[in-house]
């Protein structure tokens, strides 16, 4: 990283609660910090109960509070700490829009730039909802520069303005890339995120039934709905519940194939980790999955299909087959996704910005 010279104010969420944009968070602030470069945070984490469960249950009141402290630290770090630059971090859903923008509104007030940073696949999040399709158009109308994590949620912010989008991928620190031992045959497939109906669990449980003499690890946070169908799973899956960051990649260590049909996704940490571990990925055509995938990583299918899964798992039994896959998710993270690559190129994203509001 050039040395540089601004001071950063990052809006993001930090965890806990763990998630895609927390996550980056943390990664963002070490790397800062490494590279001594300035920065202050203003932490948008969900609060109250909303913030113990895994069911993201919404809850009027605890997102009111929320709100006005999320508005009154900016306002706060604003006054303080002088910052040139701002950073905000948004998962473009309907609600949380409406609070990013207002957040927007208080640093355009002090006259600085500000770059967007969308942490989903735009459409999905934003579902049919006219009011968050209306206030993230222009957080993206007035942003500096508008970041996205996969080419679809790029055709959208680049419908409102040419030539201000660019894609910046989740990162990956480079200690987590390992070579793998390919397994002679393929008996463990893994599945990491929350146990939920939009990761695909419907899709996971058929797919282990049609395979009884693979053993299916499910590893995540288990939502209510799933709790109370732990006995319909088959007998070949097992299921973890949370389990901390070691015992992941321990498991993907042992495993010989990622399993990860979700219906909706930004840029996939867990999808990445496999990848850096070596692990061949089944995954389902969402969000970055292709990009990331590109049929030579794994094997990646349409959403909801049982079948094409099961036809990606059986092209999936050769040796040889996933000892390239292997190769090709390691070069490719080596390539791509590493901290250092993904984060240089963000702080030269704010050198232009500076640059072009220098005069």
């Amino acid at each position: 990283m050039e040395n540089f010279q601004g001071r950063i104010l990052l809006v993001s969420a930090i965890p806990p609660p763990v998630g895609g944009d927390a996550t980056w968070a943390l990664e963002f602030i070490d790397y800062c910090k490494q590279n001594k470069a300035k920065i202050d945070v203003v932490n948008t984490s969900i609060s109250g109960k909303r913030a113990l469960a895994a069911d993201d249950v919404w809850n009027i009141r605890d997102e009111v509070k929320r709100c006005f402290r999320i508005w009154r630290d900016v306002l706060r770090c604003i006054r303080l700490e002088h910052p040139n630059i701002v950073h905000l971090n948004t998962n473009c859903s309907p609600k949380g829009v409406v609070r990013d923008y207002i957040s927007t509104m208080i640093v355009r007030l002090y006259g600085i730039p500000y770059v967007l940073h969308c942490h989903c696949n735009i459409d999905d999040q934003l579902g049919k909802s006219r009011c968050g399709d209306f206030f993230l158009k222009k957080m993206i109308t007035k942003s500096e520069k508008t970041l996205v994590l996969n080419h679809k949620s790029y055709e959208y912010a680049e419908k409102n303005i040419k030539n201000k989008t660019i894609i910046i991928p989740n990162p990956i620190s480079a200690e987590t890339i390992k070579v793998k031992k390919i397994n002679q045959e393929l008996k463990q497939v893994l599945f990491v995120g929350h146990v939920k109906k939009t990761k695909g669990i419907d899709e996971l449980i058929e797919v282990a039934k049609k395979n009884p003499t693979i053993t299916f690890l499910i590893a995540g946070p288990i939502t209510e709905d799933y709790k109370d169908k732990e006995n319909t799973f088959p007998g070949n899956t097992i299921i973890l519940g949370s389990i901390t960051k070691e015992k992941v990649y321990e498991l993907l260590d042992e495993t010989d194939v990622f399993l990860f049909p979700t219906y909706t996704e930004g840029f996939s940490v867990s999808l990445l980790e496999a990848m850096a571990h070596g692990v061949p990925c089944l995954t389902t055509n969402t969000g970055a999955n292709y990009e990331m995938i590109e049929n030579k990583g794994g094997v990646v299918v349409p959403v909801k299909d049982i079948e094409a899964l099961c036809n990606g798992l059986k092209q999936m039994e050769s040796l040889d087959v996933r000892k390239r896959m292997s190769q090709w998710n390691i070069e490719k993270v080596k390539k791509s996704y590493t901290s250092d690559k993904v984060f240089d190129s963000l702080i030269n994203i704010y050198g232009e910005v500076l640059n072009e509001n220098a005069f």
